[in-house]
């Protein structure tokens, strides 16, 4: 009995000669809601430094041994440590109003015990990370990554304005901004903070403050680690290659049935992940596997955090049940299931709304603008999907303010063309059309609808003359392509220069209304 105890003091002894440590200061004040360890209730604490450590395992210790993650905090001008414990948040209020110290302050109470128990789970973190990076491969090599630089700086001076500048967890505070061209209002977060934001869910946001209010709640499902500790969940539940092997069937199977369903020509064995999960019917098993599906009491605490994150970074509070109330409306006016609250029915959805302030009516002209590439792109899928009025309320948007490109136009007119059959809205088309022509002077897309609009109130002879000038451009074109066979590097060079000139003048439209 006696060396079983000295030599399971021995083991606990080696478990403290490797150990590392990190240092994070903080600045938060929390008042007790009742008698605390060393504190009282209602006397102010004034945190101002939390310390971790992790202390593994050294050489020859058997390989049971799991390394111990200890978190502690220390009060200004006291060098006594108090260590975390899994009710901290239960009973200490955070007083700060500050961005970073309302982030650490979650962090304390929400994250570290969890890191406690169960550490870093480091090759879990690395499995989710190589998952977030395969999507991201396959979004761009399926051509679903919306691209528009402007836009994502814009997107990313917003984030950093709610977002903490470190963790005090010791994970990564950066966080990456994927947009995705959907017309589906979605936004999800994978577990190493990539933030994912269809083209959909900008153009429903009409202000800043509301893209700050999204920002904030799917950068609080990252910072307050809800994907792993779904992951952890998941996994009790089910052994862990069962786990693993499930998703890639799962989603791909979903992703055929669905292609195979719309498209009784399709080809099985041409759907990939990344499109695969964009469908709110597929991301379900997709998203839940990564996590991502998160539950009524996580939604709660992303709520919550925003409604203290909007305020203290010098945004309207309402913009949270603004924004979500937008996204509601536009589920329920389609019918369509709504990818962004897949946990809530109506009622609890309406209750949820309920209590997170009063949506206002207002509309921002400069938000507006700077999404305006991602409202065109929509509108133009929308067009597709025959949502015909949807896409001219998008067109009629980048209009109204100043910075409609070609594609508005176009949109516009084909929207216009399949609502209405009276003499003035074809004719409303036809001007339409001409202002494409105008902002893309060598663009093609606008002589079909322009002969079809034509021909609508019986101008044959005008829509005549259009087919010529219509054939005129295509020879012309074709001409051109002629002298570039074979050469591939001025083919390259050619549509470069092609692709650029029409960004500069997109960029020339949209900026102009904006140096005023």
């Amino acid at each position: 009995m006696r060396a079983r105890k000295l030599l399971l003091c021995a083991m606990t002894a080696a478990m403290t000669l490797a150990a590392s440590a990190q240092s994070y200061d903080v600045d938060i004040q929390f008042t007790p809601s009742k008698n605390y360890k060393a504190w009282k209730k209602g006397e102010p604490v004034h945190i101002v430094r939390v310390c971790h450590e992790t202390f593994l395992p050294s050489s020859g210790n058997s390989s049971m041994a799991v390394a111990k993650e200890v978190y502690n905090f220390y009060e200004e001008g006291s060098s006594t440590p108090h260590p975390v414990e899994g009710k901290f948040g239960d009973v200490m209020r955070c007083d700060s109003r500050d961005v970073q110290a309302v982030w650490d302050a979650a962090i304390m109470s929400n994250v570290l015990p969890m890191l406690g128990r169960k550490g870093y789970q480091n090759a879990l973190r690395q499995e989710l990370d190589d998952d977030a990076k395969d999507f991201i491969m396959r979004l761009n090599a399926d051509g679903r990554r919306f691209i528009d630089p402007m836009l994502e700086s814009y997107i990313y001076g917003v984030l950093a304005k709610v977002k903490p500048r470190q963790l005090i967890d010791g994970r990564t505070g950066d966080l990456n901004i994927q947009i995705v061209n959907d017309e589906t209002p979605n936004a999800f977060t994978f577990a190493n903070g990539t933030i994912v934001l269809t083209t959909g869910l900008l153009a429903t946001l009409h202000t800043e403050d509301e893209l700050a209010a999204i920002l904030t709640r799917e950068a609080a499902h990252y910072i307050l680690d809800h994907s792993v500790a779904n992951v952890n969940a998941a996994i009790r539940r089910q052994k862990r290659a069962e786990f693993w092997a499930a998703l890639a069937t799962t989603a791909v199977a979903t992703g055929e049935a669905i292609a195979s369903e719309k498209n009784e020509d399709y080809i099985p064995g041409l759907a990939t992940l990344a499109t695969s999960i964009i469908s709110a019917s597929v991301a379900e098993s997709y998203l839940r596997e990564q996590g991502i599906r998160y539950n009524n009491a996580q939604e709660s605490e992303a709520d919550n955090m925003a409604l203290l994150i909007l305020p203290a970074a010098g945004y309207d509070r309402d913009a949270l049940v603004t924004a979500l109330s937008r996204l509601q409306r536009l589920y329920k006016a389609d019918r369509r299931k709504p990818a962004y609250f897949p946990t809530y029915n109506d009622v609890q959805l309406a209750d949820r709304l309920s209590t997170l302030g009063t949506p206002y009516a207002r509309t921002d002209t400069r938000y507006e603008k700077m999404i305006s590439f991602a409202v065109c792109s929509a509108a133009m899928r929308m067009i597709q999907l025959g949502k015909f009025s949807q896409s001219l309320d998008m067109a009629n948007q980048n209009i109204r303010n100043g910075v409609a490109t070609a594609d508005d136009y176009i949109v516009r007119a084909n929207a216009l063309l399949a609502l209405n059959a009276d003499t003035a809205s074809v004719s409303d088309a036809i001007d339409a059309l001409q202002m494409a022509k105008v902002r893309r002077p060598t663009g093609m897309d606008h002589y079909r609808p322009q002969v079809a609009a034509l021909l609508r109130i019986g101008r044959t002879a005008d829509a005549l003359g259009v087919l010529a000038d219509y054939k005129a451009a295509l020879v012309e074109s074709r001409r051109q392509l002629a002298t570039l066979q074979g050469e591939h590097v001025w083919q390259a060079t050619y549509s470069f220069i092609n692709d650029e000139t029409q960004w500069v003048e997109d960029m020339i439209v949209k900026l102009g209304p904006m140096n005023h």
